[in-house]
């Protein structure tokens, strides 16, 4: 098959080989090796391509989607996103139930840490003109953070990432927040999580 048909017959900009195959289309991999080669077409995970002129029709965030599911944006980047964390963030952080894993590709840099699946939950759905990707509701991503660095015990131990304990009470729902802290059921993550809610008492809803 030709790149032309292969670009007439497929309208999102990205494509996967189970798509290919799916709709058995008769493309070779080494045709697939040769168009990247060209420059018609970005790999952005081993078996799922972007159509090079295509590629700012996709955003990083649904690119997380993409490449690895299931998943969810969670921690650092959501915190950062709703502003309870001052710094930039880097990489786009993620949760899935499957195993850790990191990607790199012209989108960004993607980190994904694994939650057993009895706790996958406490996200949204946001869609895209193509698809969609996760994004954790805020009580859900400072969870996910603060169970996934075992290392917070303390209010000392919290300080070092700065975080906005006024805006933090003025956005998260105390009762949803609670709600999926008991979902956890980890001690550490209880303790910490009641230091947090007394540091946001006066913002609190």
């Amino acid at each position: 098959m030709k790149y032309n048909i292969l670009r007439k017959l497929i309208e999102k900009p990205w494509f996967s080989l189970a798509e290919i195959r799916l709709r058995v289309l008769k493309i070779y991999r080494y045709q697939l090796n040769l168009w990247v080669k060209k420059g018609d077409l970005i790999r952005i995970k081993r078996g799922i391509y972007v159509f090079a002129e295509k590629r700012t029709e996709i955003i990083p965030e649904e690119v997380s989607a993409l490449i690895y599911e299931p998943s969810y944006i969670s921690m650092e980047y959501a915190l950062r996103y709703y502003g309870f964390i001052p710094e930039a963030v880097f990489a786009i952080t993620c949760i899935s139930s499957k195993a850790n894993r990191d990607f790199k590709n012209i989108y960004g840099y993607y980190i994904y840490r694994n939650l057993k699946a009895d706790l996958f939950f406490g996200y949204r759905v946001n869609k895209t003109k193509f698809g969609r990707y996760l994004f954790a509701d805020p009580e859900k991503a400072l969870l996910d953070f603060l169970y996934l660095h075992p290392e917070i015990h303390n209010p000392e131990d919290l300080a070092g990432f700065r975080f906005n304990f006024e805006l933090i009470g003025k956005t998260i729902d105390l009762n949803k927040f609670r709600f999926f802290l008991g979902i956890f059921n980890n001690k550490r993550l209880n303790s910490i999580a009641e230091i947090i809610i007394k540091l946001c008492l006066p913002s609190i809803n």
